[in-house]
């Protein structure tokens, strides 16, 4: 669903925990310009462009959790209690929810993440080996 740059807004100041008013739908929505009214209601309407990103979001927290379980070995290795079917869950999710950093076209993009983040070459290998 494409959001407007108020929604977009919206969703960064409520979900984003860097943010001044994470969490705070009241806050959020007057940040992002929408009314009084609408601000102090928005949650109770639940819009289905909010309920929908809302979920996204907590879909990709557990997803990214997962991810970096899975970075340490413990989603493939049975004698640390693998999961591979929260393996494969986890590579669902980022691949389609988060698209833009785990999607098909994502790979090209690593290398300079990899490189950002400062993981290890190991590390490197086993996203790699989780995204595709």
């Amino acid at each position: 669903m494409d959001l407007t740059p108020i929604q977009q807004l919206f969703l960064k100041e409520y979900t984003d925990p860097k943010s001044e008013y994470f969490g705070n739908a009241y806050q959020s929505a007057i940040k992002a310009g929408y009314s009084e009214d609408y601000a102090k209601n928005i949650t109770g309407q639940m819009p289905e462009w909010l309920s929908e990103n809302l979920g996204n979001s907590k879909l990709l927290l557990k997803a990214r959790k997962n991810l970096e379980i899975g970075l340490d070995g413990l989603l493939d290795d049975p004698e640390k209690g693998g999961k591979p079917i929260q393996a494969k869950l986890t590579e669902f999710t980022l691949k389609n929810v988060d698209r833009a950093t785990f999607g098909d076209k994502a790979d090209i993009n690593i290398k300079a993440e990899v490189t950002k983040s400062g993981l290890t070459e190991e590390e490197e290998i086993k996203l790699r080996a989780l995204i595709k």
